[in-house]
């Protein structure tokens, strides 16, 4: 824990160092974090995580069986890594480490068009613990990652083909992990007009949907068999997911609503879909906290959390005489509630990330 801790204290002085308006540091910036954090993630023993010595022993054998309905594409990605390296498995780890960090920081560089709230996207990334999950579904934090980029694809083009990269980067992302088949509800999300009215009828309409989610996963598990072992879990009465996800699910509920009725954050149309994405993650991250599988489904809609704070705290803050006192203030809000939320889940080691040990 003190090892991941510190690792957070060298990003917040690098973070510092590297925002000097000189040359072209903030390129520099970009890449030592993500180079940085790649290597601590890329780098680890097999040890290092619940499901990375599962990863590790199929990669090391090439079985594909147990992600054969799918996986298609991760599988492919996994043996063309194999052949080159003749079967190490630190590259393999690393590769996928990296194209996760770097997918998610690309996505914070296009919706804020720049380096502005990178400390700050990178900082909820690391404590609401979404880097941490990647230490244990990997794969599916590289799903989450690319299905992200693919929704930040169609802030970033002009052209007409945005829709059809989306689609291309979305298929990719299911070919990786069969569950990011929910991540095509954002493009449904893009294209509806943002409103009050609209982010309530989509709230009451996934929060009834919940109720049926029991329902609907068996069917997604009959399609996708892998995810069987979650089949006594849905709205587990044998699982706990004991994370805090249904707090942070009413903090980021707490935060939206507040946001919607004080200020005119809504008129913003990259910013209203991240907040739409984050209520959907929000609504399930409290509604199906006691199931497995659901909350792994609502991590597609919760990242978004990490692009909406930044812009919500600048919202919130225009709304005072003083707006840099509160900006601080409500930053140092966000900051405090990501620190508790690490200090929580790495005290209960949720992903077996710790011991980290490099390596080996």
């Amino acid at each position: 824990m003190i090892f991941y801790i510190s690792n957070i204290i060298v990003f917040i002085l690098y973070s510092a160092f590297f925002k000097i308006p000189y040359l072209n540091r903030s390129k520099v910036y970009f890449w030592v974090v993500v180079i940085h954090f790649s290597s601590l993630m890329g780098l680890r023993s097999y040890t290092v995580g619940t499901d990375t010595p599962q990863y590790v022993s199929f990669y090391e054998s090439q079985n594909f069986t147990f992600n054969s309905n799918g996986a298609s594409i991760y599988n492919l990605l996994s043996k063309f890594i194999w052949n080159i390296t003749n079967g190490n498995y630190h590259v393999f780890i690393f590769v996928l480490s990296f194209l996760t960090i770097y997918l998610f920081s690309k996505s914070f560089m296009i919706y804020n068009h720049g380096l502005d709230y990178f400390f700050l996207n990178f900082y909820i990334y690391i404590s609401f613990y979404y880097y941490f999950e990647s230490f244990n579904m990997q794969r599916q934090m590289l799903a989450v990652a690319i299905s992200m980029f693919a929704m930040m694809t169609l802030y970033n083009e002009t052209s007409n083909n945005r829709i059809i990269k989306s689609l291309i980067l979305l298929f990719i992302a299911i070919g990786i992990h069969s569950t990011a088949i929910i991540a095509i509800l954002g493009l449904i999300i893009w294209k509806i007009k943002k409103s009050k009215s609209m982010l309530f009828i989509m709230s009451a309409f996934i929060a009834i949907l919940s109720f049926f989610m029991d329902k609907i996963l068996m069917i997604f598990i009959g399609y996708f068999s892998h995810y069987s072992m979650y089949e006594n879990t849905v709205f587990g009465t044998k699982y706990s997911t004991n994370g805090g996800t249904a707090i942070l699910g009413l903090f980021l509920i707490i935060m939206i609503v507040s946001s919607i009725t004080f200020t005119d954050i809504l008129k913003d149309e990259k910013v209203s879909f991240a907040l739409f994405m984050t209520q959907v993650g929000g609504i399930l991250y409290i509604l199906g906290s006691s199931s497995q599988l659901i909350i792994r489904m609502a991590v597609y809609f919760g990242v978004y959390s990490m692009v909406l704070l930044p812009s919500m705290a600048k919202y919130l803050s225009f709304r005072f005489k003083n707006k840099s006192i509160i900006y601080i203030l409500i930053v140092a809000l966000f900051m405090s509630v990501g620190l508790v939320i690490l200090i929580y889940k790495l005290s209960n080691n949720l992903g077996n990330v710790i011991p980290y040990i490099f390596m080996g």
